[in-house]
Order: structure tokens, then sequence, then C-alpha cells
């Protein structure tokens, strides 16, 4: 309805920070009445209003961090990224690959430059952190963990006997260690990711429980964090199945989103949200922009609302996703980083696997076509013992998540403890200017 939008050539913001502060960010255009003679040459100036500009938004991204990520995440065909502040929500970096060039399209893309990113099959276009959507793989199984100790049917120390399977309803569900892990506890199940555990858990649990313990835990949903265009995954339920294929539930579906298989999808950025509340135990939320420029965030852990889940749960889930990492045998090692840790921290975190073709299951991933490889996840936090910082990364075909994943998501918690974005003040934008960026965060 605002009259000067429709003047020829007016530019608005159509994605991300500009389409969310649009208002905000254009100001109020200032008008002039004018007096022409009959050859439209001005005789006089009858009024002016000047024009207002808008508010300059800082942004939450730490400029030089987020360089050095998109660097190394380009070393990946396909793939996304995203470390935030688990105590403030604040994204710190956040990166998808493939990119592309913004410049030629700062006025307009035309022809067949736009046709070209529309048509190439790594979609260059799309924001996979926050619109990639993928099977969480055993990235859920905490998920899963804290739902079944929340409802009593399972103890940290009590026992599983992983034969290489599990058995329901006639039909028989693999674990990725076909030969069977043994005896496991939770701590063991989620060190060595044991899919046959939370088979079992799955079948006792029920669907419902699983599905309020993801939605408590962040997945599922849409933030209202400063960013356009986010997709909200599938967290499924019966009533989510009969509306979307007209079928009942069956209890082979519970068994397979216990692990992350199945109906679930997920962002990246809702897996670092995951992995940011189960960290700090409260329901953190992601922003990527900082609303007092150059001062201190708004919110810490404190404004957050405490999750409704037992501590003595979180820790054991804490202590399964430490050992997952950093003790032998773990399916995390390649996060692990190094002695000592980088700027002295220990990551906690869990490899994902999400299965992309059946066959998969009876090749090894060398052996498959790329894109029929599986997808590797990774999600962690650091420092383990106070956490700060939580990342999640996803290498698409990138086989297992402890592979290709882990080190991605290890090299970027390096950098971001290295740069510790929360240790500096945010940057600062000078009197009348546009957007003079401090030695600090981004400024958009």
């Amino acid at each position: 309805d605002d009259r000067h939008l429709r003047l020829p050539g007016t530019r608005v913001g159509k994605t991300g920070i500009e389409h969310v502060m649009e208002e905000e960010l254009r100001g109020v255009p200032g008008t002039r009445r004018l007096e022409v003679d009959a050859r439209g040459a001005v005789v006089r100036v009858l009024d002016e209003t000047p024009p207002l500009r808008g508010r300059d938004v800082v942004l939450t991204i730490d400029r030089a961090l987020q360089e050095r990520v998109v660097a190394r995440l380009s070393e990946e065909r396909r793939g996304a990224v995203v470390a935030m502040d688990v105590i403030d929500g604040e994204v710190v970096a956040m990166a998808s690959a493939p990119g592309f060039d913004p410049g030629p399209s700062a006025g307009a893309m035309h022809g067949d430059n736009w046709r070209r990113q529309l048509a190439h099959p790594d979609k260059p276009m799309l924001d996979r952190v926050t619109s990639g959507l993928y099977p969480p793989g055993s990235t859920f199984k905490m998920v899963t963990a804290l739902a079944a100790l929340e409802a009593g049917i399972v103890t940290p120390r009590q026992r599983f006997t992983c034969d290489g399977g599990f058995d329901l309803a006639g039909q028989h569900f693999r674990c990725w260690n076909r030969g069977g892990h043994g005896e496991v506890d939770l701590h063991r199940a989620l060190k060595s990711s044991c899919d046959a555990y939370f088979y079992d858990l799955a079948s006792r649990l029920g669907i419902a429980a699983l599905t309020r313990m993801a939605r408590q835990l962040g997945l599922g949903e849409i933030y209202d964090c400063g960013i356009a265009q986010q997709k909200a995954g599938v967290v499924p339920d019966p009533e989510w199945k009969r509306g979307e294929t007209g079928r009942g539930w069956l209890a082979g579906e519970t068994v397979l989103a216990a692990i992350g298989q199945g109906f679930v999808t997920v962002t990246p950025l809702q897996l670092a949200v995951m992995t940011a509340r189960i960290a700090t135990g409260r329901r953190i939320l992601p922003t990527l922009i900082r609303h007092q420029p150059g001062a201190r965030p708004l919110t810490d852990a404190d404004d957050f609302q405490l999750l409704d889940i037992s501590p003595e749960w979180l820790g054991a889930v804490r202590r399964g996703m430490i050992a997952a990492v950093n003790e032998a045998g773990g399916t995390g090692g390649n996060a692990a980083l190094g002695p000592g840790g980088a700027a002295g921290g220990t990551m906690a975190g869990k490899t994902g696997t999400a299965q992309v073709s059946r066959a998969s299951a009876v090749k090894a991933q060398a052996d498959l076509p790329w894109e029929l490889r599986d997808h590797a996840l990774f999600v962690g936090y650091a420092p383990a013992d106070q956490p700060r910082y939580a990342v999640a990364a996803v290498v698409e075909h990138g086989g297992g998540g402890g592979a290709s994943a882990a080190p991605l998501a290890r090299d970027v918690m390096a950098m971001v403890l290295e740069a510790d974005p929360a240790s500096r003040p945010a940057a600062t934008i000078g009197e009348g200017s546009a957007g003079a960026a401090g030695d600090g965060r981004n400024d958009g």
C-alpha cells in the first residue's frame, strides 16, 4: 500500500535478513511537491518532507569467523554447518555449500545465468542451514534416550543385549553393527550408537512420547530469529501421517523414528538448537539479529525457560555424548579436539548417518555412486564441562557421520573456540555512518 514502493526501480528485501527487517532497514521516503510550467520546468518548491533513514541492523554473525567457516565448508561438495552460542542463542556462523556469487544478482539476474542457477544439480541457491531437510539419523538418539528416561521405561544402568538386530511384529530391524554390540547400557549405546538398543526403547515408548520430546528440544519448529525461508521439517505422529497419506500409524514406524529415519526430517539449524538445549537444559532460541548494537545480548541462559526434563537424565545423556567423542570405541572420535582440546575445550557430540538409498544396506559406501551414498551428520557442543557453543554439520552423501561430518564439526568448533565471539564486543556503527563495522561481529 506504500505509494513509494510502486515507483519503478525501488528495491525491497526479498530473502534473508533483508526480507525480515525490510521496514526497519528501508526507513521512510521523503516527498517534494513542485510547481512546474507548461514545459515541465520547475518554477518553485512548494513543500518538502525530508526522508528518514532506516535503522542499522547488527548481526550476530562473526564476520572473520564466517569467512573461515565458509572456506572450510567449501571443501565439501554439498553440505551445511551452523555454530551458535548456547547461552544467548546468537548464531555466530552459518554456511551452506555450494553457494553462489550474489554480485550478478544485486541489480538483476537475467537469462542464462538465472536459468543456470535454478537448474544446477547442486542447488546453490538453497540455504541448506534453514531450508535443507534431512533425516537426522543417530543424532536423534538423544531425543529417544531422554523420552525413555522421562517415561521411566529405562534407567541409565539398565542393560540390553544387542545381537545385531531387533525383532518386532515379524520384522527384523538390523543394527548397523551386524555382529552386535553385546551388553549395552545407555552410556555405551550413545557412545557406540547401537541401533538395537534404541529400537527396543521405542517399541516400549510409543510415538507420542517421542514426538513430545522432539518438540520440546526444538525440532519441527520455525524460529523467530531474523531469517526467512525456514522449513519446519517433520516430527511425525499418527495424525500427521493420516493427514498426509490417509493411513494409520505402524509400530515399525516408531522404531525407525527412534534412530532418526522414516518420516523424521530436520534442518541443521534445528539440530544446533536441539544440541544447545541438551547442553544447557533450557529452551534456547536462536537469533541472527543484535538488537542493541555494540551492547551485550538482551538475553542470557537465565532468560530461557528450563526444559521439563530431569537434570539427572540430561546429565546421563551428556556423559554419553562426551564418551562418543572422547572414549575409545566412540563413533565420534574424529570430532575430538586433540590433546587438551582447542582453546582448552573438549567436545561432546553425536554422529549420525542418514540412509539415502537401500543400496547402502548391502554395499559399502565407497562402492556406491556418490549420489547414492548416505548423508553424514554430527552435532556437538564445547567445552563439554562448561558449554558455550554448539555446532551442527551435514555433509550430503558424505558416507558415515564419523567419517566426514565429525571432522568438519571439529574444525569449525576449533575455529569458534579460538575466535570466542562471546568474549568480544559486537560490531558498532558510528554516528552518521551507513554501516561502519568495528572489529567485532558483522553489521548488515
